[in-house]
């Protein structure tokens, strides 16, 4: 069991709340281009982040980041295959990725008790999985 003290918990939840904040400045800095453009800007932005916090997780905490994207992605109206741009830009690993969908379908009621929300999980969730059998079977014949 970890003991955290108060002032690292302070501290934890400043930094996971700064990335709200992040992702719509960075989409706010685009805010005038297409969708295509926003999402790039805001990739390259997060590419930067998770290379310079790579040692240190708890300072890019990557399942939180993805569930946010999730949610921006619904907020920004872009389609579901944007966050499997955002996922393979970041080099984001499968099972964090899979971990992060789900957790926020079990412990997120907005994805439980909206239909469109759901709809756009299940979506996400199909672009993810459709990429890792393309690209696994594409590995698996270039090894041979």
């Amino acid at each position: 069991m970890h003991h955290f003290g108060c002032g690292r918990l302070l501290f934890l939840s400043r930094i996971t709340n700064q990335y709200p904040l992040l992702s719509f400045l960075e989409l706010a800095k685009c805010s005038g281009e297409a969708r295509g453009i926003r999402v790039q800007c805001l990739g390259t932005r997060l590419i930067s982040l998770s290379k310079k916090y790579t040692t240190a997780p708890q300072y890019f905490p990557l399942e939180t980041i993805l569930r946010m994207l999730l949610s921006r992605g619904i907020q920004e109206g872009f389609a579901p295959s944007f966050f499997n741009i955002l996922v393979a830009m970041m080099k984001a690993p499968l099972n964090t990725v899979i971990d992060a969908l789900a957790n926020a379908f079990r412990k997120d009621p907005f994805y439980q008790k909206n239909s469109a929300a759901s709809k756009y999980l299940m979506q996400t969730s199909f672009h993810v999985m459709k990429d890792f059998v393309e690209n696994s079977s594409l590995n698996s014949f270039d090894r041979r």
